[in-house]
Formats: C-alpha cells, structure tokens, sequence
C-alpha cells in the first residue's frame, strides 16, 4: 500500500521527527518551545530556520528569525493560564478572556427635605473614624470590582452553565 505524499515531505518529516525528539527528551510543550526560541540565536542558517518553522507549526505565528519577538510573545504567553484550573494557555488554539464588572447597586435612596436639611458634619465625622485603617483595596471593592481573566474551553463552559442556571433554577 503507497504511502500518503505528505509522509515524504521533508516538512512532515523534520515535523515528525522534531516532535519525537521532544517526546523523548522530556519536554512539555512549554520546554519545546523555550527550546526553539533559543535556537533561533544560533550561528547555523538551516538550524535557525527549521526552528522558525516549527515554531510556526506549533503557535500558528511568525515572528521572524530574530529571537527577539519571540522572547517578547513568550513572556506575554507563556505565564497564560486557565484562571479556573490552572492549566496554561499559551499553546491553545482558543481561550476566552472574561471582563467582569461589579457595582454596588444600592436600593432607591429616599431623602426627606428634613434630612437634607440636617447637619450631617458629625456623622460624616464618625463615618471617617470608622473607615479610618481599612484598607483601600476594600473599600473599593464595596463600590466597583473589575475583574479581567482567561479560561480554557472547558473552564468557559462549566462558567457560562453556572452563571446561566443561577440560583434556583
């Protein structure tokens, strides 16, 4: 039975091999890609480009030869994980960013003219000495929470069923 073309292309092969040789070495996915990054710096034209083009193949990006950009898209990614699990995210192919915004939304103030026309100086007073201490972070929070993070596939629909069924449903 003849082989599929693709199997003899000198691509899949230094694809298929490269990826056998991580296997047995060891590395992550993470390592791997590390790895290439670093041999983008080395003296050999060929070696620098078969590292390019696997970086390609397993990112989906193509920042040149130059390490540079690639230790630049590194550091920006490869610390990306999955707020919910932990799992990282940097080499997925989808991954949702969820931007959550909660404020206080308290009841209808009613103010009476009485009220407005009280002297409120030594509330206002006691109200500081209160809150003298807390820490800024908490009282924030009590007015405006603004949450940024990133989920994996998994994560996004276990979250989206959550916050769809909310309580009692």
């Amino acid at each position: 039975m003849p082989r599929p073309e693709w199997e003899h292309s000198p691509s899949f092969l230094s694809s298929f091999f490269s990826s056998i040789i991580a296997v047995m070495k060891g590395d992550t996915a993470a390592q791997e890609l590390a790895r290439l990054i670093e041999e983008l710096g080395l003296a050999s034209p060929t070696a620098r480009e078969k590292a390019r083009a696997r970086l390609k193949r397993l990112t989906g990006k193509d920042y040149g030869a130059d390490p540079g950009p690639w230790r630049e898209w590194w550091e920006k990614h490869a610390r990306l994980r999955c707020n919910r699990c932990g799992k990282p995210l940097f080499d997925r192919k989808v991954y949702y960013r969820v931007k959550t915004r909660l404020t206080s939304e308290p009841t209808e103030l009613h103010i009476s003219e009485e009220e407005m026309s009280r002297d409120t100086a030594a509330e206002m007073e006691e109200l500081f000495k209160r809150l003298e201490g807390k820490p800024v972070e908490e009282l924030e929070d009590e007015v405006l929470v603004l949450l940024d993070y990133y989920l994996c596939l998994p994560c996004k629909r276990a979250h989206v069923a959550q916050v769809r069924k909310g309580p009692g449903r």
